[in-house]
């Protein structure tokens, strides 16, 4: 019985116009976002190529410097050693945070500076969000997914077909189990076949290369995709159970879908800046300075008093005041990360309330451009950093003994080394994410199926 019914709902799905027009709109969108974001990765990797030759020629030509002071300064405090940062191999496929990379970045002995993406001449590619494999998903497929659901059930009470249907012995249970696996066996379908399609086309073009862990890495991405696209429709379907007509069973769809998808995601940052500001680098900036001027102060009242009787004590005041200062401005600088990580996990959290955060959290983390990897990236940079500054204290007596700066290589200078997760540790930051999705489809089958339970199909 079951499986009529199935095969009912699939063949009715099929001859029909809407399966053909979806069936479309599937291959041209995520055609078209995989087209772009491939040759956005292309662009940028060719870019990284050319950066990493000009960084080893400008490395070249410091250490060839004539005179050695000029060596020690563009090496460790004016231009220092520039390292252009990678391009994640999966970021054709969701770009994520990839533009939020710098391109390189250059570290000196006391800081870093960095150089920005530029992958385009267009000014108009900085207006308009790149509409990558994630985007297409997340937006314009879940809004199929309600246009393909809305009417599963109202649509049929109101062309009389539900109640015939359900005049003969037919378990109701059974009647939306089977609108639920065939609607959306005939939505996911035509996914899968434009997003295998899409994935092909991005190996054939150069934008991935599939080993073992990266193939793994899009099946599970699909699944999650799966998840999410299910997500969706089952809401569609538990909204059709709530209503008696088709119109309205739309303009309710569409309203969930509105502040579901669109409004909350998009919301959470405001709500959270709200609740738990953080402050802004100017004040922490003016802190800071307030801070040295102070030290400035008591260091020149230390200098000037006269109430010390010896230089080496005077000295060891002086250095005191300046390790305090050091603290004081460490301390604000925590201040100013405690407060941004308290601000960034609030609107992470509010954002779940969406399953399209919670697609875009997985997907990007699968794909090794979400928020594990930016963090990596930054504790990556912190780390050359502080091996920069060793390698100056290291060698800060070069003056005694000039040699030593010429006999530096290349190898032996620190420069950034970005580590990716593994497959394993991925999924466990996506884990919670894909929880929260699996947990989206259950409720919404369930409510669908109690609505059902008491329609009324007269």
């Amino acid at each position: 019985m079951l499986g009529t019914l199935i095969k009912k709902e699939i063949v009715g799905h099929v001859l029909s116009l809407r399966f053909t027009a979806t069936l479309i709109l599937f291959l041209i969108l995520v055609f078209c976002s995989l087209y772009v974001t491939t040759s956005q990765y292309l662009a940028r990797q060719g870019q990284y190529f050319q950066r990493q030759r000009v960084a080893e020629q400008n490395l070249e030509s410091i250490l060839n410097e004539d005179r050695e002071w000029r060596l020690w300064d563009r090496l460790f405090w004016w231009e220092g050693r520039e390292t252009p940062v990678p391009v994640s191999p999966l970021s054709a496929i969701a770009e994520g945070l990839s533009p939020v990379f710098p391109a390189s970045v250059s570290v000196m002995a006391e800081s870093w500076s960095n150089v920005q993406q530029t992958t385009s001449n267009n000014p108009l590619v900085g207006l308009v969000r790149t509409t990558d494999f994630v985007y297409v998903v997340s937006i314009v497929l879940s809004f199929l997914a309600v246009l393909f659901v809305f009417d599963s059930v109202c649509g049929e009470k109101e062309s009389g077909t539900l109640r015939l249907m359900l005049s003969n012995a037919i378990p109701r249970h059974n009647v939306l189990l089977a609108k639920w696996i065939g609607g959306g066996l005939v939505l996911l379908i035509p996914f899968l076949v434009a997003a295998l399609g899409g994935i092909i086309y991005v190996r054939a073009k150069g934008g991935i290369e599939l080993t073992g862990e990266s193939s793994a890495r899009i099946a599970l991405l699909l699944i999650i995709a799966v998840l999410y696209i299910s997500a969706i429709f089952s809401m569609g379907l538990f909204v059709s159970s709530r209503t008696h007509r088709a119109t309205t069973a739309l303009f309710c769809g569409l309203l969930a879908w509105v502040v579901w998808i669109i409004v909350i995601p998009n919301l959470a940052p405001v709500v959270a800046r709200v609740v738990a500001p953080t402050p802004s680098p100017k004040k922490i900036a003016a802190e800071k300075a307030a801070i040295d001027e102070e030290i400035k102060i008591r260091t020149k009242r230390l200098v000037l008093g006269g109430s010390l009787s010896y230089a080496d004590e005077t000295q060891k005041k002086i250095s005191e005041l300046e390790q305090e200062g050091q603290q004081r401005k460490a301390r604000w600088d925590r201040f100013l990360e405690k407060s941004s990580q308290k601000q960034s996990g609030l609107a992470s959290a509010l954002a779940r309330i969406s399953p399209a955060a919670s697609w875009s959290f997985a997907a990007t983390e699968l794909m090794h451009t979400g928020k594990s990897d930016y963090k990596r990236f930054e504790t990556a940079r912190q780390k050359v950093r502080q091996e920069m500054k060793a390698k100056h204290d290291e060698l800060d007596d070069w003056w005694q003994n000039p040699e030593r700066l010429r006999e530096i290589r290349p190898d032996e200078l620190p420069s950034l080394r970005i580590t990716r997760p593994g497959l394993t540790e991925s999924i466990q930051s996506a884990v919670n994410d894909i929880l929260i999705l699996v947990i989206w489809n259950v409720v919404f089958f369930m409510a669908a199926f109690v609505s059902f339970l008491r329609y009324d199909v007269r």
